[in-house]
């Protein structure tokens, strides 16, 4: 018998009452919690708290973590630390770029490595900050105007899901820009192009999904376009585009292979714990295709009008397919 997604199991919930017992490890220590927080789905256990406070000593527990609309489940131990649960590696596609920091080392895994434009920089890992404590490494333009920085992905091996089980992704990168000048444009995202990034306002570019900022800009805004290019979304002061090795921020993508050309998008400031989320379909227009390949990351900043250089650092990305 072949093994199921956890979107094929059935929806039939069974009733619950008063509270279950809850084994904590192999043997017979237990511990109750409340019918509400369970739920039970052809012997499965549901989690649908997304909120768990730190256990007593010596046990963990158990929670649903919600990342860009992907449901998936967590743990939180003694000590306040939580994790989502790694997905089986031999069972899904991952894709890795992780910075080592203090070098310009990069360990890749399932891609291919980085291509830049600008000034390559080593980042040493300092302690004035979330963003300096992050291992990264960073492009910076020159300081001609009209000149920028930019990471990017070589190969076009992604796409939207088709509703049938084809497609999909969920990729979450962190960044942060280390030389901002007022003008700045900037884009990091998904685009169905595997050239380098040219000097355009981001509200201009279609076949992709990103966040960023247009000239005239002080916060970030997502942007996204099919065969035409949509208006921006505004994510407002909480997540400033104007800042300069303080702000670390993380997008998170997913495409969900059952649901036809659907994107759910999270923009979360690390430093200050400010979330954004929201989803995105409406067909070819205001969306890539399930059939318009894209690669996992492009990103560039450029200093537009303004003779200064601007720089963006990569702390790391992740890329993740069903198949």
């Amino acid at each position: 018998m072949a093994d199921q997604k956890i979107s094929q199991l059935a929806a039939a919930a069974l009733p619950l009452e008063g509270t279950e017992l809850v084994p904590l490890v192999q043997g017979t220590d237990t511990e109750s919690a409340p019918a509400s927080a369970l739920g039970k789905v052809d012997g499965a256990v549901d989690l649908p708290g997304t909120d768990a406070l730190a256990p007593s000593a010596g046990n963990v527990r158990l929670f649903r973590r919600e990342v860009s609309g992907r449901q998936m489940p967590a743990f939180i131990g003694p000590s306040g630390l939580d994790s989502a649960l790694q997905p089986f590696l031999a069972r899904n596609k991952v894709g890795r770029w992780s910075f080592a920091g203090n070098s310009t080392a990069v360990g890749v895994d399932g891609l291919g490595n980085p291509l830049g434009v600008g000034t390559i920089k080593t980042r040493n890992v300092a302690a004035t900050n979330l963003f300096t404590r992050m291992k990264r490494l960073g492009y910076v333009s020159a300081a001609t105007a009209g000149s920028l920085a930019s990471f990017r992905h070589n190969a076009l091996q992604y796409s939207l899901g088709d509703g049938a089980g084809l497609g999909g992704f969920h990729m979450i990168v962190r960044f942060g820009f280390s030389d901002v000048v007022s003008d700045m444009r900037a884009f990091i995202g998904m685009r169905n192009s595997i050239g380098a990034p040219t000097d355009v306002e981001p509200s201009t570019l279609t076949q992709c999904i990103g966040v960023g900022k247009a000239g005239a800009d002080t916060n970030l805004c997502i942007f996204y376009g099919g065969t035409a290019a949509q208006t921006p979304i505004p994510l407002g002061a909480n997540f400033p585009a104007n800042t300069a090795n303080v702000d670390l921020y993380e997008l998170a993508l997913f495409s969900p292979p059952s649901i036809a050309e659907t994107v759910h998008w999270q923009v979360t400031r690390l430093n200050t714990g400010h979330v954004a989320s929201g989803t995105l379909t409406g067909g070819a227009a205001v969306l890539p295709s399930a059939t318009t390949l894209l690669v996992a990351h492009q990103s560039y900043v450029s200093n537009n009008a303004t003779a200064a250089a601007v720089g963006i650092d990569l702390c790391s990305l992740y890329i993740e397919v069903d198949f």
